[in-house]
């Protein structure tokens, strides 16, 4: 409830935005259904909690308004927060949620229509020690999740980051030296050292200590 006071309001006075978000929240954490939450909703009501019962569609609303999304991925930074003292190794890794949007179209290679479902990815960096998710973005089934790290590494002391082998990127790989850790990133099957004239000394220098550490004491990493 704290948290949602920081919000500001919307156009409408009857429906602050911050009474919105509280039911939306609350929503999730029940684990049921909009209709199903509507009881829940008129006892807010009646303890004070928000300033007015609202129907279950626009606590919908609430979910899908993009005003908002900056807010509740606060909530998440914010809630990761305690035991950032605790945390030093972590992970990434993201995943698909299919939509209602589909492409269709006639592939003259394999001489039938292809359907092709468009995604959204949910990215995270989570705490390997605590599981907890310290940063969130959901963004559009090809972009990478750079930033996440950015965002992690301003509020936690990072040792160590681990990724699957999507994350085989050398500025990737770079960002995480950056911010004093280790990475921990599985090579490809051609994944090759980098040469001086590839790269500075400095990035070929991290590049190259990860995939040795990879080929002579895989068990370890």
């Amino acid at each position: 409830d704290s948290a949602c006071r920081v919000i500001p309001e919307n156009r409408a006075p009857w429906l602050p935005l911050s009474n919105s978000v509280f039911c939306a929240v609350m929503k999730v954490y029940g684990e049921r259904s909009a209709r199903q939450t509507s009881s829940d909703l008129r006892e807010f009501a009646k303890r004070e909690l928000v300033g007015k019962a609202q129907h279950y569609k626009l606590v919908i609303n609430a979910l899908e308004n993009p005003d908002i999304t900056l807010f509740r991925c606060a909530f998440v930074e914010k809630s990761s927060a305690p035991p950032a003292a605790l945390e030093t190794d972590f992970a990434a890794d993201s995943n698909g949620f299919s939509t209602i949007v589909y492409a269709r179209w006639f592939s003259a290679k394999y001489g039938r229509e292809i359907d092709h479902n468009f995604l959204v990815k949910a990215h995270v960096m989570t705490d390997i020690r605590t599981n907890i998710i310290t940063s969130v973005e959901v963004r559009d089934n090809r972009a990478n999740d750079s930033t996440l790290l950015e965002t992690s590494a301003k509020r936690f002391n990072m040792k160590r980051v681990s990724a699957n082998k999507g994350y085989l990127a050398k500025s990737y790989v770079k960002g995480i030296a950056a911010h004093g850790a280790e990475p921990f990133i599985a090579p490809k099957m051609n994944t090759a050292f980098l040469r001086p004239v590839d790269a500075s000394r400095k990035k070929a220098a991290v590049w190259d200590e990860m995939l040795h550490y990879y080929l002579y004491r895989k068990d370890d990493f």
